[in-house]
């Protein structure tokens, strides 16, 4: 079975915040640098985290060329981004982007077997958000929260196609947001780069040929403790997570991010015999403004391949790839038919590359 993407949506918060604007806003409020703990104290990790043997020193001393073009831009490429006001809840947009991605498939409720909701992070803390989001959607069927990092849509689009090719679903949707604004509103180096987003696509079958084709994941727990929360209490009694870092957080990514970008991404096309001239298109969860860059470089890819909106949206985590995919078919580099790469790195989690051949998509 052909199994794929049929209906994607992507829903932005109204206000925008300039890079300009911001550093005046940040400067008169305050920020506090990053603490010099490495790791949450219920994480169960050593108190040090030390990059492992392996990976390409060669990539890893590109990878670092590549980054001091921006040395001097306190935002690390972003020129904008969408934040949400403090009495706005992103769960509004996330069901905007359902409604959107419904209504441009031509389908209601009733057809969706599944809702797979994927949160960065999720409003209700315990819980999660998909049953709160089944209500205000009036959804009765099944509703999952799965909690695999910025690489979750991708491992949830997995496991809706592998559902539906075991004829156990016919059409799954998942919902992926992203509160980074407020989760690192704490920390001074990457809250410049923070925005918000929300995003819903329908997983279904294609036409012949259409669809999935491969897929590698691999587990980035040697990542733990680079990245970590902790819950604070606001005045107000409200509850909410702040994610911090450790304080050589950039030397630790630098090692990490070219080791699993070539055992996920590189070695996977080798693997599949895919050259990468036979790819239409290739995108990457961009966490600052050379990510994209350094991947193309890696692939052999030219730049007319690729979508960069990093400067425009910033650091989204979970919803990236897909505002990338969707703004690419908008502006018509994406066509049906194409062969489509995605590579979503995703740390104390799961990398993921997905190749896909992709179908018409109906866009919300």
């Amino acid at each position: 079975m052909n199994v794929g993407i049929e209906a994607l949506s992507v829903v932005f918060p109204e206000h925008i915040v300039f890079s300009d604007e911001e550093i005046e806003h940040l400067k008169k409020d305050g920020i506090n640098q990053p603490e010099k703990k490495t790791v949450n104290s219920f994480a169960g990790q050593s108190s040090t985290t030390k990059p492992v043997s392996g990976g390409s020193s060669s990539a890893q001393s590109r990878w670092n060329e590549l980054s001091q073009k921006y040395k001097s831009d306190p935002f690390l490429g972003v020129k904008k981004k969408h934040v949400l006001k403090e009495e706005e809840s992103i769960l509004t947009y996330a069901c905007d982007a359902a409604r959107r991605a419904l209504k441009a498939a031509d389908l209601t409720l009733e057809d969706i077997d599944m809702l797979i909701v994927s949160s960065m992070f999720p409003e209700y803390i315990d819980e999660g958000d998909a049953s709160y989001l089944s209500a205000m959607l009036d959804f009765k069927g099944v509703a999952l929260n799965i909690s695999a990092m910025c690489s979750a849509p991708f491992v949830a689009l997995k496991i809706a196609g592998d559902l539906i090719a075991g004829g156990a679903n016919q059409k799954i949707m998942v919902i992926s947001t992203c509160t980074y604004s407020r989760s690192f509103s704490g920390s001074w180096r990457v809250s410049k780069m923070s925005g918000d987003a929300a995003a819903a696509f329908i997983v279904g079958e294609l036409k012949d040929g259409q669809g999935i084709v491969a897929t590698r994941t691999v587990n980035s727990h040697k990542t733990n403790g680079i990245f970590y929360n902790t819950i604070e209490v606001t005045e107000e009694g409200v509850w909410r997570r702040q994610t911090k870092h450790v304080k050589n957080a950039g030397e630790l990514v630098s090692h990490f991010f070219p080791q699993l970008f070539q055992e996920t991404c590189v070695d996977f096309l080798a693997s599949e015999k895919i050259d990468p001239e036979s790819i239409d298109f290739f995108t990457s969860f961009n966490a600052t403004g050379w990510y994209g860059e350094y991947c193309l470089e890696q692939l052999g890819l030219p730049e007319s391949k690729s979508l960069d909106l990093f400067p425009e949206y910033g650091f989204i985590s979970n919803v990236f790839c897909l505002a990338t995919l969707f703004e690419a078919q908008k502006r018509g580099r994406i066509k049906e038919n194409d062969l489509v790469l995605v590579y979503n790195h995703g740390f104390t989690s799961n990398c993921v590359s997905m190749l896909m051949r992709w179908g018409d998509v109906a866009l919300g």
